[in-house]
């Protein structure tokens, strides 16, 4: 297990830390090497085959990183690509998503003055930042690989609306098609979207969102057709920029065909799971006792060929790294 983070707020460096004993220990991995760019502001990776790939936006640019994993031939747990920078650009409030298509090129989305996005070639240079909407002021983009290596990104305008686009590998745009409005017009709600899940068996991309009234929703577009109407994901409220984040406190992931939801409740400050087998389930208490800030996680199956949703959250050290803690929801028996 791989997961980035940085030791404390005043000593904001870039780690990449390991377990091998199912999250039980941590431990730093080429510690010697790491990243030069520091305080980790907004950090999106994808991991494709033996390669972590890593943006990371900080005020004033955006940098791209890579980190060999175990599985790598001949350089495992090594960090490969450093510091390189992708864009330069004022951020107003960083927030860096990637996708990764299938010749190894990356398309990275991020916040300047509004959500611009580069691509990065097979031989490694990134092209000249681009708006995503040049005369829409926008922030929070989420980005995920589809079909045909389109990468679909949903966003927030600061009018309070979401919406849905597709870059095709042609690098065309498809034009913006609203999803949502009322998620709230502060800075504290610019990062409404969740992750993006893409399920290949149905061509569909689900999107997941917090709107004003504190619940998730989600709405789906499957090939180039219409979104299907917003379906509520959750019964309580979610909490949202618990530490100065401007997201809500909640993940989504894909296992298999159905969808499962993490979130941290507005009120009582515990984790909580749904998923969507037969419907939006009412939630379950996962982690209670804590005064929970944020939560990642993703699906994969452990060595005793048990499946889990493993998850790394916070559990009050308030935007630090002290309370960093690492739990699982059991998905399928061996």
């Amino acid at each position: 297990l791989y997961f980035i983070m940085e030791p404390t707020e005043t000593d904001n460096v870039f780690l990449m830390v390991k377990s091998t004993d199912e999250g039980r220990t941590w431990r730093e991995v080429d510690g010697g090497h790491r990243p030069q760019t520091d305080d980790l502001e907004s950090v999106d990776a994808r991991m494709v085959g033996d390669t972590i790939h890593i943006l990371h936006q900080v005020t004033r640019s955006v940098r791209y990183h890579s980190f060999r994993t175990s599985d790598h031939p001949s350089r495992a747990d090594t960090w490969a690509v450093r510091d390189e920078l992708a864009a330069t650009t004022e951020s107003v409030a960083q927030a860096a998503t990637l996708a990764v298509r299938s010749d190894g090129s990356l398309v990275a989305f991020y916040v300047g003055p509004a959500v611009q996005y580069s691509v990065r070639s097979t031989a490694g240079r990134w092209s000249p930042p681009r708006a995503l909407e040049p005369r829409a002021k926008t922030a929070g983009p989420m980005a995920v690989l589809g079909a045909d290596d389109a990468v679909h990104v949903a966003y927030y305008r600061t009018d309070g609306t979401l919406w849905h686009r597709r870059l095709r590998r042609d690098g065309t745009l498809t034009e913006a098609v609203p999803l949502a409005a009322g998620a709230g017009t502060t800075r504290a709600e610019y990062g409404s979207v969740l992750p993006l899940v893409s399920i290949p068996e149905t061509n569909t991309v689900v999107v997941v969102y917090r709107l004003a009234d504190g619940k998730l929703w989600e709405r789906r577009i499957a090939g180039d057709g219409a979104a299907t109407p917003p379906v509520r994901v959750t019964d309580r409220d979610v909490v949202r920029d618990a530490v100065d984040s401007q997201q809500p406190g909640a993940d989504l992931v894909l296992d298999g065909t159905t969808l499962r939801v993490l979130f941290i409740e507005t009120s009582s400050r515990g984790i909580f799971s749904t998923s969507d087998a037969g419907g939006w389930r009412p939630s379950t208490l996962e982690v209670g006792g804590i005064l929970g800030s944020w939560v990642r996680g993703s699906v994969y199956t452990r060595r005793d060929g048990v499946k889990v949703y493993g998850y790394v959250y916070d559990a009050g050290s308030d935007g630090g790294s002290g309370m960093n803690r690492f739990g699982e929801v059991v998905l399928s028996a061996r």
